[in-house]
């Protein structure tokens, strides 16, 4: 199974992708980040351009995003303008994510709930830190002793981590899920419908 999972961002959306071993653990096999020129509209649409490619070039089982609040201002508001483009995206692709219940829209509080204990843990000078001790313990990757200097691309690392949890439990995968991973579980099962809601053809 491969696993596609993005944190969006207008200035450097980062990605994570991902592949199964034997036991159902996760491989990291790429992580990087795209980066658009121009500005307003042109650059929204370089970005969708850069994501579309992406998303068709990578051809994942599973494609996951972050999922943010509704109520943002400023530069933040734009976050669910770029949300919308991968729902879009998502909606368009061959690979048919939507019909085959494979896009996850994961919630910040829920991926950080569920990898770092704290779903409102901050973005300070020990940010880091404590994502790549909590990646390290998860036990559902097979690499992640790796050191993330970015914090955008840890992020996408945790999101994919989170959205193939839930898709495991979604799936009735719960013994794979508890036997592989080192996480309480107990925070995922509230989130399902949040994350895999896609809305009902009128």
């Amino acid at each position: 199974m491969k696993v596609l999972a993005l944190d969006q961002s207008v200035t450097a959306t980062a990605y994570s992708v991902f592949d199964t071993d034997d036991s159902g653990r996760l491989n990291l096999i790429e992580c990087d980040s795209i980066k658009v020129r121009g500005t307003g509209i042109y650059r929204i649409m370089n970005w969708l351009r850069e994501v579309e490619e992406l998303v068709e070039s990578r051809q994942a089982d599973l494609l996951a995003r972050e999922m943010h609040h509704q109520i943002q201002y400023g530069a933040a508001s734009q976050l669910q303008e770029l949300a919308g483009f991968l729902d879009y995206v998502a909606f368009n692709s061959a690979n048919g994510y939507i019909t085959g219940t494979n896009y996850a829209a994961v919630p910040v509080t829920t991926w950080k709930k569920y990898i770092t204990g704290k779903g409102n843990l901050k973005k300070d000078t020990a940010y880091l830190v404590h994502i790549n001790k909590a990646l390290t313990k998860t036990g559902v990757m097979n690499n992640p002793n790796e050191v993330f200097v970015d914090d955008n691309k840890a992020d996408s690392i945790a999101i994919g981590v989170t959205a193939y949890a839930m898709w495991l439990l979604r799936h009735g995968k719960e013994q794979l899920l508890s036997s592989i991973s080192n996480l309480d579980d107990k925070v995922l099962p509230k989130s399902l419908e949040t994350v895999f809601n896609y809305g009902k053809i009128a």
